[in-house]
């Protein structure tokens, strides 16, 4: 019979939940972020309904270098959404 070993939820991406370890580079979203003033955390919590991670949550403080990648894509996406939002009223067809 095979042994399974415990997962501590601390080694698993917050995001995608893929086991990080020393092959899986990883950032923390409380700590880190694409630049200066602006954490992963921040970033997760305006791509939700809900406020931004807590770091007493007891959820993973580690995203995986991919998801943090998605992540800085999926926000600048939805940013030049909103700003093609507020300009296309104002555009007119003739």
């Amino acid at each position: 019979m095979a042994t399974i070993s415990p997962i501590d939820m601390q080694d698993l991406c917050r995001i995608c939940g893929e086991r990080l370890d020393e092959s899986n580079k990883s950032v923390d979203i409380f700590e880190s972020g694409p630049t200066d003033g602006v954490t992963y955390a921040k970033l997760i919590g305006s791509t939700q309904s809900h406020d931004e991670p807590n770091e007493g949550d007891g959820l993973p403080r580690r995203i995986g270098i991919e998801c943090a990648n998605f992540l800085v894509r999926l926000t600048s996406n939805q940013t030049a959404v909103n700003e093609m939002g507020t300009k296309l009223p104002s555009i007119q067809i003739s």
